[in-house]
């Protein structure tokens, strides 16, 4: 009857320290997020260079995962995921309109304070919805 009752404390503190990790990740990631505007700002570059940058070094990263899943032998087939071509393609689309994001905002960055800058860029959400709305007549959930 111990056993039982050890149980779910064990997996409650694992929940805990799961959960624990995530928001301090995401508050990680928010402090990172803040600075990035002030660091492009000084760094004073072209927007484009900067974004160039950003992206490559974040290539640079997220592509070790990958080569280390691949020297392992585990491709993306035996895992039961198929990349296809329009997949990719898609993902190259994505990719193409996130670069452009990123070098104008960067460029915004060397003609108005961070803040504006960051504050419209952040607002692109409530745009999008507003603009899916008005042009699209689209309708948003509740949860929305």
């Amino acid at each position: 009857m111990n056993i039982t009752k050890a149980q779910p404390k064990a997996q409650n503190s694992r929940l805990s320290a799961t959960t624990t990790r995530a928001y301090t990740a995401l508050g990680v990631g928010a402090v990172c997020i803040g600075f990035s505007a002030i660091f492009t700002k000084w760094a004073a570059v072209a927007g484009p260079v900067s974004a160039f940058y950003r992206v490559a070094i974040a290539t640079a990263v997220l592509a070790l995962p990958l080569i280390l899943q691949a020297a392992r032998g585990r491709s993306q087939e035996q895992q039961g995921r198929k990349i296809t071509r329009v997949g990719m393609a898609l993902t190259a689309l994505a990719g193409l309109f996130f670069a452009c994001d990123l070098a104008l905002w960067n460029s915004s960055l060397l003609l108005t304070s961070a803040a504006n800058a960051t504050l419209l860029g952040n607002t692109s959400t409530l745009w999008v919805s507003i603009g899916a709305t008005v042009l699209f007549r689209e309708r948003l959930k509740n949860r929305f």
